[in-house]
């Protein structure tokens, strides 16, 4: 399969264009979010040979005109759409009710220092040339999917220096071994190295079970959540709970305050930590730090941005999404002692839950969850991993999950469960307490 995308502009002909459009701008404030990039994603396997690529590319203008919030969405084009771009902005603002002005000054900070954004590697990567590696690295019961991408990042402000980065992401996700009894492994990288594709795919022939247990479903089991799907649960933490839209949502409803988590708990977005998915600003231009949003199970806040910490009536946090919502993009379960040998010694008799797929929350206050539990294995007495199980449907409440964590594993696995390159979660192994909601799922293995 051959497909050819276009070169991607000039980053300096990007902050150049970005630049102009403000200053065109008769707005109180005016910033323009403007991508472009290049995005390919690879599926090897024995059943499935398939290769994508594309030339995703964006722009938003937001503006605050007379105490109103006006956004527009629109492709980069030439001149005269860019125009009508602003235009549509301002002509959005003047139908909103007023709302309170956002922080500005907080925008302004300097950016911290961050190398390693992106990488020659990443950027040559072309469909073919990437089931050419995936073909050279899988065996024959092995399935493997690659995405990588490559981005010019601008965000070009009235309040603020212009913010700009080009970055690379990659992310590889291994299944390998016969199902049901399969292994899994994944990670995400700003480069090539920093993945090391090899190292993924060892990990998930480790982990392949040689026996399979059709017996009956599992009742309240201690669980030993493997760090891939800890990194799907802290996702989807993120995106249902620390988002500046949930907290609101929330603080409107009767249920405003944090449900408790366990003791043992504690998530720290890490946006410059140099493994996963760093990225120094946010798409509203917002240097990024370091943040704490609970500590040892209790609540330190949600994430805004400029125009959700307004109508909080807090401080933007630094983790603006480009839309009408904030979340941490590199949340870390901060890591406890135990290897995840260790954990498993504690949950005999239990099940590991290998990977995590289907994944969703119920966007209501009771952040009921349903996903489909994958490479799931029986913990023997000695802790070893025994027989594997068939894929296992599995329901219940954020709230319970996280408040039945026992002991926090000591290895991180950075992922980026979902399609974007903005970030990657950072997680370790857990080790529950017994919890049910487990069943059987009719379907392939």
């Amino acid at each position: 399969m051959t497909v050819v995308t276009a070169a991607l502009p000039a980053l300096e002909e990007i902050v150049e264009r970005a630049e102009r459009l403000v200053a065109l701008s008769p707005a109180d404030a005016t910033t323009v979010l403007w991508s472009e990039g290049r995005r390919g994603g690879a599926v090897e396997s024995a059943r499935v040979r398939r290769a994508e690529a594309g030339a995703p590319k964006s722009l938003r203008v937001r503006v605050r005109l007379h105490g109103r919030t006006g956004i527009a969405r629109a492709e980069p084009g030439e001149v005269g759409e860019l125009q009508a771009a602003l235009r549509a902005a301002l002509a959005d603002a003047r139908c909103q009710d007023p709302s309170p002005d956002w922080e500005t000054a907080a925008a302004g900070g300097a950016l911290a220092p961050l190398d390693g954004l992106h990488d020659p590697e990443v950027a040559a990567l072309e469909p073919e040339g990437v089931q050419a590696m995936l073909r050279a690295l899988a065996e024959r019961r092995a399935t493997l999917r690659l995405r990588w991408s490559e981005r010019r990042l601008v965000v070009a402000s009235s309040f603020h220096p212009t913010r700009a980065a080009t970055l690379t992401s990659v992310t590889l996700e291994a299944r390998t071994g016969r199902r049901p009894g399969s292994g899994f492994a994944a990670a995400t990288s700003r480069s090539l190295a920093g993945l090391d594709p090899r190292g993924v795919l060892a990990r998930a022939q480790a982990l392949e079970a040689s026996v399979v247990d059709h017996g009956s479903a599992p009742g309240p089991l201690p669980l030993l959540i493997a760090p891939e799907a800890a990194a799907a649960l802290a996702d989807a933490f993120s995106r249902s709970v620390l988002s500046g839209r949930s907290r609101l949502e929330r603080l409107a409803g009767t249920e405003a305050g944090p449900f408790p988590l366990a003791e043992c708990v504690t998530l720290v977005d890490e946006p410059l930590a140099a493994v996963g998915g760093p990225l120094p600003f946010d798409l509203d231009g917002t240097p990024k730090r370091r943040r704490v949003f609970v500590e040892r199970g209790r609540s330190r806040g949600a994430a805004f941005d400029l125009e959700l910490a307004a109508l909080a009536g807090d401080h933007t946090t630094g983790h603006g999404m480009g839309g009408d919502d904030a979340w941490p993009a590199h949340l870390e379960i901060a890591p406890g002692s135990a290897d995840e040998p260790e954990l498993a010694r504690r949950a005999a008799g239990g099940l590991r839950i290998g990977s995590l797929e289907e994944l969703s929350v119920d966007p209501g206050r009771s952040l009921g969850y349903r996903a489909v539990a994958r490479s799931v294995r029986r913990i023997e007495a000695d802790g070893t991993l025994g027989a594997a199980l068939p894929p296992l449907s599995w329901q219940g409440r954020l709230a319970t999950l996280f408040a039945a964590v026992e002991e926090v594993g000591r290895e991180l696995v950075a992922w980026m469960p979902r399609d974007t390159d903005l970030g990657a979660m950072r997680a370790p192994a857990l080790r529950l307490a017994a919890l049910g909601g487990l069943s059987p799922r009719r379907g392939d293995a």
